[in-house]
């Protein structure tokens, strides 16, 4: 069986030990998942500086890879590939395995019998209900539900009944943050705020075109028809060419901390409906927000409109969504509204809460003590 494998240096300080080992989703289009666990890694290492952390990935995955962990890869997405990850499992003898929206019962057993803690990471309704069921949670000790406020999680009816006899946890959390990363944005940005176009990942479709190139459309729009400052992040899987205007900014894509440092700087947010438009919602940002992906977002957007706490743009067009965009601009009430909204919420920041519990399982794991 061939396995194919890249390595990125740790840090020199890293102590040897069982590491902790991050299988999230991952694809040629979408990177929510794989920047929702690199937060989590951050976050374990302020916890515990000298742990080693690894990924398995897609090796297709365009993705901004940090030096500090080591990556390993599979032909295509992990959830495929399960001889490949058990491969990698059996080799890297884990003191946990957190997997993000996959979910294979055959990884989550190798994940278990390597005698590492296993966490699952959810934020789609439909991974959720596939998840929760007994034959994957006898290998699971932690499920973590991340992506939508606090208030509005809970177990359902059918999963308080298939998880009865289940001894591990729930943990229900708001979107995952990654610190902040200041030194990453373009200094000729404006100091009292600009428009953050992002569409996420970038390598979805709107309106049939794809999506990194139609927000680029909209951030000329904004800078140049409409004289707004603009920074625009295509994002890491993009390849459309950078729009350039005297009003506008572009950078092709950014750390996880300084995409969110982008956001905490910019006035108002026109952004895809992934895991891009939780991190708006959870640093209390007005934004307009577009499908830009994954098939659950048409209706996430929806939903959270409904609660008013984003701006859904009746016009779907570029025109549209930058007539919108420039109107809740000029109206300083509508934007409080839904900063003030957001931060009701409760979307929270839940990495070093996830992270803590990683740490705290692997300590009063029987093999580790």
């Amino acid at each position: 069986m061939t396995r194919s494998k890249q390595s990125l240096p740790a840090e020199p300080d890293t102590a040897p030990g069982r590491p902790v080992v991050f299988i999230p989703v991952s694809g040629p289009s979408g990177a929510g998942e794989y920047y929702r666990c690199a937060a989590v890694a951050e976050a374990l290492l302020a916890l515990s500086p000298g742990q080693p952390i690894h990924f398995i990935l897609n090796a297709e995955a365009s993705v901004h890879r940090d030096e500090r962990f080591i990556y390993h890869t599979t032909p295509g997405t992990p959830t495929h590939h399960s001889d490949q990850v058990i491969d990698h499992l059996r080799d890297l003898e884990p003191a946990a395995v957190v997997f993000d929206s996959s979910m294979r019962t055959r990884q989550l057993a190798a994940a278990r019998s390597t005698g590492a803690v296993v966490v699952a990471v959810v934020s789609r309704t439909s991974k959720r209900r596939r998840l929760l069921q007994p034959l994957k949670l006898r290998h699971v000790d932690s499920v973590w539900v991340v992506g939508a406020p606090r208030a509005h999680q809970r177990t359902r009816g059918i999963e308080r009944l298939l998880t009865l006899g289940w001894k591990g946890r729930i943990s229900f959390g708001g979107t995952v943050l990654p610190p902040p990363q200041e030194a990453e944005l373009p200094t000729t940005l404006e100091d009292n705020g600009y428009v953050l176009v992002a569409p996420g990942g970038g390598g979805g479709v709107v309106n049939g075109q794809r999506a990194d190139q139609f927000f680029s459309e909209v951030a000329l729009t904004l800078a140049r028809d409409n004289e707004l400052p603009v920074l625009f992040v295509p994002g890491p899987l993009s390849q459309a060419e950078l729009p350039a205007n005297g009003k506008l900014t572009s950078i092709r894509s950014l750390s996880p901390g300084g995409l969110r440092a982008a956001i905490s700087r910019a006035r108002l947010c026109v952004v895809g409906g992934g895991s891009i438009l939780g991190q708006g919602l959870a640093l209390g940002k007005p934004c307009i927000s577009v499908p830009a992906g994954g098939r659950d977002q048409p209706r996430r957007i929806a939903e959270l409109a409904r609660q008013d706490l984003l701006q859904e743009p009746v016009d779907h067009s570029v025109a549209g969504i930058a007539a919108t965009a420039t109107r809740l601009w000029n109206d300083a009430q509508a934007r409080a509204r839904l900063s003030r909204r957001a931060r009701v919420a409760k979307y929270g920041d839940s990495a070093a809460s996830i992270a803590a519990d990683i740490l705290e399982r692997v300590a009063k794991h029987p093999g580790n003590r």
